[in-house]
């Protein structure tokens, strides 16, 4: 089941979000709608129906340039022992 931020995300986003997804951008599916804009959505999505046909658009570069990604949630162990730490 879709969360709410998903389904708004989707709405939103309609032609960029199913390119983001099905491109290999992010590792995990649940990447991108984690992401926040870092402009309103509606120039985002004009922006992007402008370059999409262009030959040079790398949409990569578009999602960098226009969406802050979420901090990593992975938990990385310290390798040190607690003695070590101490």
């Amino acid at each position: 089941m879709k969360s709410t931020a998903q389904i708004d995300v989707i709405e939103t986003y309609k032609e960029l979000f199913p390119a983001v997804q099905l491109s290999d951008i992010f590792e995990d599916s649940k990447i991108f709608p984690d992401c926040i804009p870092l402009r309103p959505a509606e120039a985002i999505m004009n922006d992007y129906e402008k370059l999409n046909d262009d030959s040079n658009f790398v949409l990569a570069e578009f999602i960098y340039q226009n969406f802050s990604l979420p901090k990593s949630s992975r938990f990385h162990p310290d390798e040190n022992t607690p003695e070590e730490d101490i």
